[in-house]
């Protein structure tokens, strides 16, 4: 965590937002589309502009920043957080289907780059993939 305290701040922002926001739209997806199958596609029909509406913030705030994480060029919890439900989200397609966000690719590239990432990979066998 950044020791300034509106870094910090914007940190605890992007925290809450891979859980609070992008998540919740995207579970609200999955959760549904054990229904019949015409009724999961028209929730996902739905409930998919909230999740472009996620991804285009997200898109929008990478491409004003200054650097190839969240915070710049540091890795931070927040990279660590949204990285998590961004991957999850796309892994399962829910609600991104039509859309491309080239620097949510990049910056997800980025995290999955780092060696704090490998090294975690590597010690969990974990990998959404």
């Amino acid at each position: 965590m950044p020791t300034d305290v509106a870094a910090r701040s914007q940190v605890r922002v992007w925290m809450s937002a891979a859980d609070g926001t992008f998540l919740i739209h995207a579970l609200a997806i999955a959760y549904g589309s054990g229904a019949a199958p015409e009724s999961g596609e028209k929730l996902q029909a739905g409930l998919s502009p909230q999740v472009h509406r996620d991804f285009d913030w997200l898109e929008s705030e990478l491409k004003k920043g200054n650097g190839k994480f969240l915070m710049g060029d540091r890795l931070t919890a927040a990279d660590t957080m949204m990285g998590f439900s961004v991957a999850f989200i796309l892994k399962m397609g829910l609600g991104t289907k039509g859309k491309e966000w080239p620097a949510v690719n990049a910056w997800l590239a980025s995290v999955e780059g780092t060696s704090a990432y490998k090294k975690a990979v590597e010690k969990t066998g974990h990998t959404l993939g």
